[in-house]
């Protein structure tokens, strides 16, 4: 085929063309990064380069005229691909592949002909060349480069991923290693790494003598079978299980103990994290803890019991009274128990309360304590910083109320043949109600709620209002800031700063956490203490500096091609204030800026405390292709589904939600079934608060897709974290 003056292909090559130029994204998405071994006057060369652009194809080309140049290109950059004609030139082809083969790198060599030769190109294919196409077809060679660079990029990620997967294993035996009590790492019953605390359990000072030695020397003989027995049931398993062993030291001493086997994954195969208590009088304790657990667990229901919760409260009070910890008092009274119990029976009335405490324990999963407290009545303990973390805790207090009087309304209990409907009415009273008495609280709380019965029930009562301690504090909070901000928005005294938010599932895109950090250098979350020591004016003055420098720092990362996603936390005042949102469409307006890398937060007990302002302002986040997150999940809600109304597309997780992830199994299935509940609704989840690699581990393993904390490294004033090298799974 005939090549014009210019290296253009004939106009029948064009012809052919055309139906490449409307899928050319779709070919390659990005810049493809190709080098060249070729003269730089090769006139086939330049045909093919420029056909590859009129598909549209983004090309950043390389040429190597020589052996030694196609070396020290190959050593000094990264390629995607090395393009090189087979005919007589510079460079002999198998030098050319075994130069690319020498960088270890699977880099395709894509061969070039003037024409469809089957004997060249077998000849090319056996010294290693892994396709030739004709030159006039460069839609043939867009498809080959795809192909290829599809396999190159899975190589990559794998390189990536086998590289930090050892990384954070690593992490996670210095971790072990630095652990007060006795771990080790096991595979089926061979110890692959034990601890130093293990090591001085069991009677060594050096742990390399514990290495590759089998779990079962540890135990006393008729242990054994047992213990293999318990190793191979543990396979496929996903739960902790404890296993209570007769054990002995290496000088031969005999010692209880209970193992603990946690699952885990470690190079790639399936493992177990033994943790060992020492337990010198097995059986004695085994009494104590059987009645520890009666005093503590109501039987029937799985809640604490009376006895428990006047303890537990006791304390809670009196830390209250102090101003150490504010918190509410929740009774929930069933209605109309004596009629249903003439319905349904003495023992049909035991299997309503036991489904209506499942309920109530579901809806009140923040409650630091869930009591049933007499036969029809259950009793929660909340703190002000599990309930509302930054808004008017009074409100999200009796909020919680509302939510279990609601689920009790509309809930039916199926028992036996009977369906079975009841309501109940909830008082709530904040812990410092009755000054230090927390016997004459509960008094309190129950003559709430039989006057709400009298009034006719399934109502919400009491005394939730804003506790003087919470004030004093919270004045006092914004006393320590003022001098701090005072004027810091107009003197530009304010920066921000960057918290990395790593993808724990691949992907390459830099996303980070913008905060606002104070003149003094210290770091403030935008809806905390910053916030909280304004009025809303200020707020909105402070919404608007941040604004403004976020699109501007969208803006830079855009124009040096960086792939960059920001989450910014507003106030609270910017869901309840229109101005925010249209101050946001007027900055935009005027920049160039990819709004889907704009991703704005929206505190959970905002959303839940004031639905219909907290709907308008995702409604117009969305319209200005904004992204929307919910921030602090897990406090206020215990379900993800209760997030549907409000269509955000991300969920960002509390930090305590990850408390004793690693090792609580309930904790870990409360995860699981949250992860699932967002990939129904198509969200993406982000864990923040990440503070050590064992947790990590677990969020990997359950699924989360985003992970952020101090774990990963705390904010910085640069956005220069490598996301590449640390975190790419």
């Amino acid at each position: 085929m005939s090549s014009d003056a210019t290296g253009g292909a004939a106009p029948s090559a064009v012809a052919d063309l055309r139906p490449w130029r409307a899928r050319a994204d779709a070919v390659v998405e990005r810049t493809v990064r190709l080098l060249v071994a070729a003269r730089s006057q090769d006139p086939m060369v330049g045909s093919v380069v420029a056909g590859l652009g009129r598909l549209g194809l983004r090309l950043q080309v390389g040429r190597a005229e020589s052996g030694g140049v196609l070396a020290r290109a190959l050593a000094g950059e990264s390629w995607d691909a090395v393009l090189v004609p087979l005919r007589d030139g510079p460079m002999v082809l198998a030098d050319v592949v075994r130069a690319v083969e020498a960088t270890g790198e699977p880099l395709p060599v894509v061969g070039l002909a003037p024409d469809h030769d089957p004997v060249a190109t077998e000849g090319a294919m056996r010294v290693g060349v892994r396709d030739v196409v004709d030159a006039a077809r460069p839609g043939h060679l867009a498809l080959v480069l795809r192909r290829e660079l599809r396999a190159l990029a899975e190589h990559r990620a794998l390189v990536l991923a086998e590289r930090s997967l050892r990384r954070l294993e690593q992490r996670t035996l210095g971790l072990l290693d630095a652990s007060s009590d006795p771990a080790a790492i096991v595979r089926g019953t061979v110890i692959l790494h034990a601890n130093p605390a293990w090591g001085r359990m069991f009677g060594t000072r050096s742990t390399d003598e514990l290495a590759g030695s089998d779990l079962a020397a540890l135990v006393l003989p008729h242990e054994a079978t047992r213990l293999a027995a318990f190793a191979r049931g543990q396979a496929g398993s996903v739960k902790p299980q404890r296993l209570t062993l007769d054990c002995r030291r290496l000088d031969g001493a005999v010692l209880g103990a209970e193992l603990t086997f946690t699952p885990i994954a470690l190079g790639g195969r399936e493992g177990q994290v033994v943790v060992a208590r020492r337990r010198d009088a097995p059986a004695e304790a085994g009494r104590s803890r059987g009645l520890e657990q009666l005093a503590q667990w109501d039987q029937l229901t799985g809640l604490h019991t009376a006895r428990h919760f006047l303890g537990v409260l006791e304390r809670a009070v009196a830390d209250a009274v102090r101003g150490k910890r504010p918190g509410w008092l929740l009774l929930l009274e069933l209605e109309s128990f004596r009629t249903m119990r003439h319905t349904v029976g003495i023992v049909g009335t035991d299997l309503l309360v036991k489904d209506l405490a499942g309920l109530v324990a579901r809806i009140a999963a923040e409650a630091d304590s869930v009591a049933r407290f007499g036969n029809h009545t259950f009793a929660l303990l909340v703190h002000e910083d599990a309930v509302a973390p930054g808004a008017a805790p009074e409100i999200m207090a009796r909020a919680l109320g509302e939510r279990l009087r609601a689920a009790v309304e509309s809930h039916i209990s199926v028992v036996g043949p009977r369906s079975v409907a009841t309501t109940g009415s909830v008082a709530v009273l904040p812990l410092d109600h009755a000054g230090a008495d927390h016997v004459a609280l509960m008094e309190a709380a129950e003559v709430q709620c039989r006057r709400a019965i009298e009034a006719g029930g399934n109502r919400v009562v009491g005394d939730g209002g804003r506790q003087p301690a919470r004030r004093e504090r919270r004045s006092d909070a914004a006393a320590g800031v003022r001098p701090v901000l005072g004027g810091a928005v107009d003197r530009e005294s304010l920066a921000l700063a960057f918290a990395p938010v790593v993808n724990l599932h691949g992907g390459t895109r830099e996303s980070y956490e913008v905060m606002i950090a104070a003149g003094d250098g210290d770091t403030l979350r935008t809806a905390d203490d910053l916030y909280a020591a304004v009025d809303d004016d200020e707020r909105a003055s402070l919404d608007r500096w941040l604004i403004e420098r976020v699109v501007e720092v969208a803006g830079d990362t855009r124009r040096r091609d960086r792939d960059v996603h920001l989450f910014v936390r507003l106030s609270d005042h910017a869901v309840r204030d229109e101005s925010a949102v249209l101050h946001l469409t007027r900055v935009l307006r005027d920049t160039n800026v990819d709004r889907q890398r704009l991703t704005f937060e929206l505190p959970e007990h905002v959303a839940v405390g004031e639905a219909k302002p907290a709907r308008a302002f995702v409604s117009a986040l969305h319209k200005l292709y904004c992204s929307v997150a919910i921030d602090g999940f897990g406090r206020v809600l215990s379900s993800i589904e209760a997030l549907r109304p409000l269509d955000a597309d991300f969920v960002r997780l509390h930090p305590d939600l990850l408390r004793a992830l690693p090792t609580d199994p309930g904790a870990q299935s409360r995860l699981q079934a949250l992860q699932a509940g967002a990939r129904r609704l198509r969200k993406t989840t982000v864990a923040t608060g990440v503070g050590d690699a064992a947790t990590l581990m677990a969020l990997w393993q359950c699924g989360v897709h985003y992970v952020q904390g101090d774990y990963i490294r705390p904010p910085a004033p640069a956005m220069d974290y490598d996301f590449r090298e640390t975190f790419e799974y």
